[in-house]
């Protein structure tokens, strides 16, 4: 079916019910994954643009809104949400319902509207993770009935029909945790051992499990139900799963030798999945709208690679002859079922690349604010365009890409040990598909880096992102007749990037006019950049300067995390790579600590630095002398 330039008129759940029929069209039906047939969607959403909503103009918006880019994305975009076919419905809901259920109360509406703009909670995130006491029906009649909307009325309103945020879930302790790890004793630097162990010490503070009344009266709650009641959160304000939070949640916890407790995380997932066709962007209704980087496949076959490292063979096949569907049906929604997959010129021929997307009948700047948290790179300078509005849908992002090239390949991968040539021979066509597509239209000669591309301008993005260089990582263009001098090049342009600074690698090289706005700018240094980065220059086929490399972005960036521990006494959700030890900020929340991400990536390099025979070590002395400096800006780590 060919892209069309017509604005999308039908809703997305008209598109999962689509997808029902061709992926579940008879119990015994073979599913086929098409891969070339996307829905009809705008292949730019520039045809929609009214007057360009400039980057301060978009921050307003969501500030005068109520503090927080919440509010947007409660209050407008989720409104939007696709419905959610648990496990206890028959079939997918109907976008018209009889019975208001949570959606009704804290995704639209007056009730919400009201309540967040009443200035009522300092953070709007706390209101729409509060559980109903009374049926949603008995709420919005109670809501209507009030006498007027002042403060005090609202809060008895609140205090009467509310349960506080985070009361619908509770402390649980994962049943294979151990307190010691071989992680640990396999750490020589007795002081780095100690950080080891504490970081695996906060798996139990980050693990949650669904309260009972979940379960019991599910339309009461926006969080969403799970088959296994084991929730590893990031932390923080984040009481609930992010989709690509739990890549590096569930690598730290294989790290662990949680493999249980990651199968189950990783199931929780799955389950998501097959219920709305893709993962949701968190465990909550008002996420339902949209996704993030689609990182499953690689969760799953992480998984199957440790059952199987275990002898687990059985419980391995099983979890293989169980998602394999699941997963095909996840990104035939981001080929096929969503307008995520676009065409794309490049010099010789057309290509079908993806983006990010959020469709609906909302203004554009929040359907764009929308697609810019499906990136997880909410929100960033990247995004924006000539004009200062935020221009996400009509980007086609590198990481994006490479992730669902890996996806491809691991696909491939996997249908051939589940005996399917067929379906294999087809992932791995659509993987070379892609890795071409991406050097005729992401590849910059000029500029030796991969770089993101503007549909509507035909240009490409910022130069010196931290994501122009992520195709360091993985198998998308293993055997490319380019791969080997675009490699070169590309670690050439790295070095003198600029992104690699003390505390780590930066998300971008080059300040921004107001530093501090996005959180994904300069100079924060996040927890999936260094991983990635990290693994990359460390695969199979990596010479000895490359391999380096890896292990000095891994001592910079377990030292900045170590000395904020030393400091604060917590992990933190992103650093400031400029100085060592120092916390990151910007963004529309306070910091955040916990923090899953980090903790995962931390563990995954110590585990795979604990394997050499010359681990890093702490130096007691530089560490004396870095207490008198309060733990910043010191080089403790050899």
């Amino acid at each position: 079916m060919a892209v069309t330039d017509a604005i999308v008129g039908d809703s997305v759940a008209a598109a999962s019910d689509e997808m029902d029929r061709a992926l579940h069209g008879g119990e015994d039906d073979e599913v086929h994954v098409e891969l070339l047939a996307p829905r009809p969607c705008p292949i730019s959403p520039s045809v929609q643009r009214r007057r360009p909503l400039s980057a301060p103009a978009a921050s307003s918006l969501w500030l005068t809104l109520a503090g927080t880019t919440l509010v947007v994305v409660v209050m407008t975009l989720v409104a939007t949400h696709l419905p959610s076919t648990q496990k206890t419905t028959s079939a997918m809901t109907s976008a018209i319902d009889s019975d208001p259920d949570a959606c009704d109360v804290f995704c639209q509406g007056d009730v919400l509207r009201t309540i967040q703009l009443s200035g009522l909670f300092n953070v709007s995130k706390d209101f729409v993770d509060m559980p109903l006491r009374a049926s949603p029906a008995d709420v919005l009649a109670a809501f209507n009935a009030l006498p007027d909307h002042t403060l005090p009325t609202l809060r008895r309103f609140v205090d009467r029909y509310f349960d506080p945020p985070g009361s619908d879930i509770e402390p649980t302790v994962p049943s294979d945790f151990k307190p010691e790890p071989p992680l640990v004793s396999e750490i020589k630097d007795p002081i780095l051992r100690e950080f080891a162990s504490a970081i695996h010490g906060f798996w139990k503070e980050l693990s949650f499990r669904p309260c009972a009344d979940v379960d019991v009266h599910p339309m009461r709650h926006t969080l969403l139900r799970t088959r296994h009641p084991i929730m590893i959160v990031p932390g923080g304000r984040f009481r609930e799963t992010y989709y690509w939070d739990t890549y590096w949640i569930v690598r730290g916890l294989l790290a662990c030798d949680m493999v249980e407790t990651a199968r189950h995380v990783v199931e929780n997932l799955l389950d998501h999945a097959e219920d709305n066709h893709f993962v949701p962007n968190g465990g909550r209704r008002y996420y339902l709208s949209r996704s993030q980087p689609p990182l499953l496949t690689l969760m799953v076959a992480d998984v199957y690679d440790a059952l199987m490292s275990r002898s687990q063979r059985n419980d391995a096949a099983n979890l293989l002859h169980y998602s394999l569907g699941i997963l095909d049906g996840e990104y035939s929604w981001w080929m096929k079922y969503s307008c995520h997959a676009v065409p794309v010129d490049g010099q010789d021929r057309r290509y079908l690349l993806n983006r990010y997307w959020s469709g609906s009948d909302k203004p554009r700047p929040e359907i764009e604010i929308a697609a810019t948290a499906e990136s997880g790179w909410d929100f960033s300078n990247r995004w924006l365009s000539a004009l200062g509005d935020f221009a996400t849908r009509s980007t086609i992002p590198v990481d994006l890409n490479l992730f669902l090239c890996n996806v491809e390949s691991t696909l491939h991968r996997m249908h051939k040990l589940a005996g399917s040539a067929k379906q294999a021979a087809t992932y791995d066509e659509a993987r070379r598909d892609r890795a071409d597509g991406m050097f005729a239209v992401l590849w910059s000669k000029s500029d030796s880096q991969w770089m993101d591309y503007n549909m509507d301008s035909k240009t490409h993005g910022q130069a010196a992102l931290a994501s122009n260089f992520l195709p360091l990582w993985g198998k998308c263009f293993q055997g490319h007749p380019r791969q080997t001098q675009t490699q070169a090049a590309l670690l050439k342009s790295f070095a003198n990037s600029g992104l690699l600074q003390v505390g780590g690698v930066a998300t971008s090289s080059t300040p921004p006019i107001i530093v501090g706005k996005y959180q994904w700018d300069w100079p924060n240094a996040w927890a999936p950049v260094q991983h990635l980065l990290f693994e990359g220059l460390r695969q199979e086929g990596r010479d000895t300067n490359e391999k380096q490399l890896a292990r000095e972005i891994a001592r910079r960036w377990i030292q900045t995390v170590f000395l904020a521990y030393k400091r604060t006494g917590a992990i933190h959700e992103k650093y400031d790579a400029t100085r060592v030890g120092a916390v990151g900020s910007g963004g529309e929340y306070v910091e955040q600590v916990g923090f899953g991400w980090t903790n995962g990536a931390v563990l995954s390099m110590l585990s795979d630095l604990a394997r050499e025979e010359h681990q890093f070590r702490v130096d007691v002395d530089a560490l004396r002398k870095c207490h008198d400096q309060k733990y910043y800006d010191c080089q403790v780590i050899v």
